[in-house]
């Protein structure tokens, strides 16, 4: 019981210091979106005809402006998601570092919401990839990630594990 909390304490921490950046990340990239929309020139390029160089998980070298904004927003919609994730994690990790049993209906939830956030933003980044490739002639740096989709199976199976934990944590307290 000892360990659980020293760990979830820890996983506390890091799972807000996460959600921050992420969700910090976010209105970077999204103002940046609006910097580019602002300072483009009417060739479609930014910076005076200059293309930029862009590097993100679908990576272009030199692009367009709507090029580098459809990176950014897709960026900013998968970091969107990486905060939500963190934040049920957090909300998980909240009841385990006061000592409560992580078998509750709350936990189920948030390990679901987890898979379900886990699954939109690797459909989101999937698509970028494509339609990336298919609209602009680029190669993405990412591309189809079946780890991915194993990992949210994992996840998903692991929400039923807990569940199940949530009966048995009933039948335990109910007898006692």
């Amino acid at each position: 019981m000892e360990k659980m909390i020293k760990i979830s304490k820890v996983g506390y921490v890091f799972s807000r210091i996460f959600k921050i950046l992420a969700w910090v990340c976010t209105g970077i990239m999204l103002a940046s979106i609006i910097l580019v929309c602002v300072f483009q020139d009417k060739n479609g390029l930014i910076y005076e005809g200059e293309n930029i160089r862009v590097y993100s998980p679908v990576f272009l070298g030199n692009t367009s402006a709507i090029e580098a904004i459809t990176v950014m927003a897709s960026a900013s919609a998968g970091l969107l998601f990486v905060g939500f994730t963190m934040r049920e994690l957090e909300k998980i990790l909240l009841g385990m570092k006061e000592g409560n049993s992580p078998f509750t209906e709350a936990n189920v939830k948030s390990i679901r919401l987890i898979a379900i956030f886990m699954f939109i933003g690797w459909t989101l980044s999937s698509a970028v990839a494509a339609a990336m490739e298919g609209i602009f002639n680029v190669n993405p740096a990412t591309e189809f990630n079946g780890g991915s989709l194993i990992l949210i199976l994992v996840i998903v199976i692991i929400s039923f594990v807990f569940e199940y934990g949530v009966k048995l944590q009933t039948q335990v307290d109910e007898t006692l």
